[in-house]
């Protein structure tokens, strides 16, 4: 029980989901808005999933760098990361390679005849995964568990010993 217990809190700890928006956003209709997004980690996996309230109204989500919300503003042409279509509910996945300012723009520009209240999560995980140890600390690991499994072993053996005279 205890090793199961052990093996979900390393699970656990291995996982590095970190939401950092969860709210509801009203949209007017021929207009959009913005929410930061600041990552601080490289190699970084966005995730945004977005629902309209209702259904009714179909919306955009956009993920792009701070800097260019400017030209979004303007109306000109700008880069963007990744981009949903218009839809009343949806997802995006985006790796995000440089730490630095992004946005996630929500665009209710399609021809509509209302608001849009929008309820947006965005959350980040660490796209590293660790796949092998580094020769030290592998040597480390080792070692460490060498001295508990011996140092079980002369526990047990003196436990046993004990009772058997």
């Amino acid at each position: 029980m205890n090793g199961l217990l052990v093996a979900w809190l390393l699970a656990a700890a291995s996982t590095s989901r970190l939401t950092v928006i969860d709210g509801s956003y009203q949209i007017p209709r021929g207009d959009w808005n913005y929410v930061e997004l600041r990552v601080v980690r490289p190699a970084t996996l966005a995730h945004c999933q977005f629902e309209v309230d209702g259904g009714k109204t179909e919306v955009r989500v956009t993920l792009l760098k701070a800097a260019d919300l400017e030209a979004m503003r303007a109306g000109r042409d700008h880069p963007v990361l990744a981009v949903t279509a218009y839809a009343p509910a949806g997802k995006l996945r985006q790796a995000i390679q440089a730490p630095g300012e992004y946005a996630v723009a929500i665009e209710n520009r399609k021809q509509t005849r209302e608001a849009a209240q929008v309820k947006l999560t965005v959350w980040l995980e660490s796209e590293r995964v660790a796949r092998e140890l580094p020769p030290g600390r592998r040597a480390a690991v080792i070692a460490a568990s060498l001295a508990v499994f011996v140092a079980l072993v002369a526990y047990a053996w003196r436990k046993l010993a004990g009772s058997v005279r």
